[in-house]
């Protein structure tokens, strides 16, 4: 919070969205959501449109459930991780956090209208794109790959999937 603060007294707004962007994964992955929304709601409306933040509010959302909400913020910042971003911003492993990120939180959001296929597809992507160190959006793409094989019949399959996840998830807290 003091870093976010001195940022933004300063006017540094690059460093403010690099401080979001740095603690995203670590504040979720203890699913401590309130500094994320406490730091949205001081941004400048403006760099609330920028890809990651994008990806953070719909981050937000899903964790109160609100998955339509999620769906408008996914597409924006997926146009804007498409187009806007240039090598010299973001490394490409940057970069394909962030399109992880981004796939896993389309893919809960499609799963809650139906769309099992896309989920699927979603959720598989996700998992190639995303650090093993993002804990909590590496786990809801494996959940969301389980319960779509679950859901489309490969029970069996779901269960080896996510037996594997576990045993591959030892020493990570």
């Amino acid at each position: 919070d003091e870093a976010m603060a001195y940022a933004l007294a300063a006017g540094d707004i690059p460093h403010a969205v690099r401080i979001m962007e740095r603690m995203f994964p670590v504040l979720t992955d203890q699913e401590i959501w309130r500094p994320l929304e406490r730091w949205l709601a001081m941004m400048p409306a403006e760099v609330l449109q920028t890809p990651t933040l994008l990806i953070i509010q719909a981050a937000c959302h899903q964790f109160r459930n609100k998955f339509q909400a999620m769906l408008p913020l996914l597409a924006q910042a997926e146009t804007g991780l498409a187009a806007e971003m240039s090598p010299h911003q973001y490394t490409s492993v940057e970069l394909d956090r962030w399109r992880g990120a981004l796939l896993t939180l389309r893919a809960l959001s499609i799963a809650q209208m139906g769309d099992v296929a896309e989920r699927s597809k979603l959720a598989s992507e996700a998992l190639n794109l995303l650090p093993q160190n993002w804990l909590y959006m590496s786990g809801l793409a494996e959940l969301s790959h389980i319960l779509t094989l679950q859901r489309t019949g490969y029970a069996d399959e779901a269960v080896d999937f996510g037996q594997d996840c576990l045993l591959h998830s030892r020493g990570r807290p």
